[in-house]
């Protein structure tokens, strides 16, 4: 498993208390969708809610960990563990799944370069209800 100074160390990001905490939440749950109060709530070491906004942002820029948009100005943080894929959001329950098509990159690029567009990234959130959330069954 990787450890939270090893993975601050090879991004060159210092080590603060309040980032080898959050990234700490992260690596403790890799492939969990978690909005700030989520990471908040985890934390193992108390630091105040601004904190945890800074430590995330500095996290994100250095691309340890990614953000996705999930509509109704919801965030969700993710440790980046560099698989491109995609989400699937409930609009009722808002449980997020990840989404494993065999997009690659290259494509999300090579589309942007047909349009004239230097790609930088691509993010794609598909929303509808969940099971559980739609009766049981699948629509």
């Amino acid at each position: 498993m990787k450890t939270v100074y090893s993975e601050l160390a090879r991004v060159r990001l210092g080590h603060t208390n309040a980032r080898v905490a959050v990234l700490k939440v992260f690596l403790d749950r890799p492939t969990q969708h978690l909005a700030v109060d989520q990471v908040f709530g985890y934390l193992s070491e108390p630091c105040s809610l601004s904190t945890v906004y800074r430590a995330l942002s500095n996290l994100l820029d250095v691309g340890l960990i990614t953000g996705t948009s999930i509509g109704g100005g919801r965030i969700v943080y993710e440790f980046n563990r560099g698989v491109a894929h995609s989400h699937l959001v409930c609009r009722d329950c808002g449980r997020v799944c990840d989404v494993d098509w065999p997009v690659s990159t290259e494509q999300y690029e090579n589309y942007a370069r047909s349009q004239g567009y230097s790609y930088l990234n691509s993010s794609l959130v598909i929303f509808g209800r969940c099971p559980k959330c739609s009766g049981g069954g699948h629509r």
